[in-house]
């Protein structure tokens, strides 16, 4: 894995409202995530409000897969839907059964939001 392949989800809380920026390791190294913090805000009232890692996958339809982010997948039960944690030492799928460990993110699952964007999906998934 490259320094380009590890990549950071920040949420921010700017005066222009809730924004979402995807660093990869290299940029943060580099100050960019510094940069942002200071163009959006006024006075540095930035602030960081979650960092979700990229979990080095894609879903089906080739969209990156990151922690906090809602799945639609097919399991022994049907359809379903669950969110992404990181449960040490890995990624893994937490549904209303529990945690989903026989998977395929690049083939099974889809990406349908997150749970700051899209809080009317996770319903009982918590």
């Amino acid at each position: 894995m490259t320094l380009k392949m590890i990549k950071v989800r920040y949420r921010l809380n700017t005066l222009n409202g809730i924004k979402f920026y995807v660093l990869n390791l290299n940029q943060i190294e580099q100050g960019f995530l510094k940069s942002l913090l200071k163009r959006d805000s006024y006075y540095n009232q930035s602030q960081i409000l979650d960092v979700d890692l990229y979990i080095g996958s894609k879903d089906k339809n080739g969209k990156e897969i990151y922690e906090r982010d809602i799945i639609k997948h097919k399991d022994k039960f049907g359809n379903g839907m669950g969110i992404v944690e990181f449960n040490f030492p890995s990624f893994r799928l937490k549904d209303k059964n529990g945690f989903c460990d026989d998977w395929n993110w690049e083939k099974e699952f889809e990406v349908i939001g997150n749970i700051y964007e899209n809080k009317d999906l996770t319903g009982d998934l918590k």
